[in-house]
């Protein structure tokens, strides 16, 4: 259709539907004007319509990324049975994600010796080890493990010139993780502990597993236990020493 010939339609529409209009030669090119002028405002507000979706389409996808993100915690918990004091790492990945199967470890490598700095060599760094041991208590062996997710030294002692005996033995333990993860150690305990927050902020939970004191914590990706035949006082002084807060 010309131009033209719209004009003529248009005309006749506005002397059907309107009584006579004073004679206006340029009455049509008003009315297509202002039609064409509603037009471009109907088309600009649907592009800004089209831009506000889209930049709310890219805000939900930018949120639901950070909202999608793994994150981790630290859980410490007794047992349904109170027989066992947990500390585990805890990975929380939202359903938008997909995750990863964690890489089991196929390789390891251990060392028992009496000699510290045979321990440190193998562990491959310098750990927190008791400084201070109630009288008549020594240190007699490490024992070091490795593996693909963590590394562990163990160190026993006792307060028996012939020896270590089940009924003397102290045993503390240290263990780092590589990833959060993979995070999991346990101490068994009769049930009834408590927490001892000592001055550097981290907190000892304290229990009884039988009749020997038993206790343990975590800084970071590293836990540790420490149990033997002590009372609180001087397990607490242990670990104190450890920290050179004693």
């Amino acid at each position: 259709m010309t131009d033209r010939e719209l004009k003529l339609q248009m005309r006749q529409a506005l002397d059907m539907a309107m009584p006579p209009l004073p004679d206006d030669p340029d009455l049509t090119a008003k009315v297509l004007e202002r039609y064409a002028k509603k037009q471009r405002v109907r088309r600009s507000m649907t592009v800004g319509l089209r831009v506000a979706a889209a930049l709310i389409m890219v805000l939900l996808v930018m949120s639901s990324g950070v909202i999608a993100r793994p994150y981790t915690y630290m859980d410490a918990h007794q047992s349904e049975d109170g027989e066992q004091y947990v500390l585990q790492g805890v990975s929380v990945t939202p359903s938008i994600s997909q995750s990863a199967d964690a890489a089991l470890s196929i390789g390891w490598s251990e060392l028992t010796t009496t000699d510290f700095d045979e321990a440190v060599e193998t562990l491959g760094e310098t750990p927190l080890i008791p400084v201070w041991l109630p009288e008549g208590w020594e240190i007699e062996d490490y024992y070091v493990l490795i593996t693909k997710t963590q590394r562990e030294l163990a160190v026993f002692g006792g307060q028996s010139p012939d020896g270590v005996t089940a009924s003397n033995r102290m045993v503390y333990s240290t263990t780092t993780f590589d990833d959060i993860r993979d995070f999991y150690l346990s101490i068994e305990v009769n049930g009834e502990g408590k927490y001892v927050e000592l001055e550097n902020g981290l907190s000892i939970y304290v229990d009884m597993n039988v009749n020997r004191i038993t206790s343990m914590w975590y800084d970071g990706l590293t836990g540790y236990s420490l149990s033997g035949d002590f009372s609180e006082e001087e397990l607490l002084h242990i670990i104190r020493s450890m920290y050179g807060l004693d």
